[in-house]
């Protein structure tokens, strides 16, 4: 139970990060706060065995997402990967944050100017930078992935 507790207040930490991004403080705050005290957050956090990771992992990738519009160093594109398996690992359904990734990696910065793989072969190192980030999150998400390939394919 305890776990949950953190990983909720982690999701809580993501979300006003992620808001601050996008908003100005005062809504950022806002959100954080609606997000603490939602039902899911605070009165089920602790029996939400599977919903606080998922909750934290696809915010997670999402702040990698918007972090990916502006700054298209591979550092940050790895990390959205990470985050995006990590949601996937926590739960299936987390592997729609990473169409915000593929949309972030695709599309110019929030400014207009263009990404730094703006070259074919540079977008495609930016893809792979995606990939080994997402590869490198499953396994850690899912450490039997490797072992036990075939129980995840029934």
């Amino acid at each position: 139970r305890l776990l949950a507790w953190i990983l909720a207040l982690g999701a809580v930490l993501a979300c006003h990060r992620l808001a601050r991004h996008l908003l100005e403080p005062v809504p950022a705050a806002a959100a954080a706060f609606l997000f603490a005290a939602s039902p899911l957050a605070l009165q089920y956090a602790r029996f939400m065995v599977t919903e606080m990771p998922h909750a934290l992992w696809t915010t997670v990738a999402l702040l990698g997402a918007v972090r990916l519009l502006g700054d298209k160093r591979p550092g940050v594109a790895f990390a959205a990967g990470a985050a995006t398996a990590l949601a996937v690992a926590s739960k299936y359904l987390g592997g729609l944050a990473g169409l915000a990734v593929a949309w972030a990696w695709a599309v110019r910065g929030r400014d207009g100017v263009a990404p730094r793989w703006s070259g074919p072969r540079a977008a495609a190192q930016g893809a792979l930078w995606i990939a080994l980030g997402f590869g490198a999150g499953l396994l850690v998400g899912m450490p039997d992935l490797v072992a036990n390939h075939a129980s995840y394919l029934a």
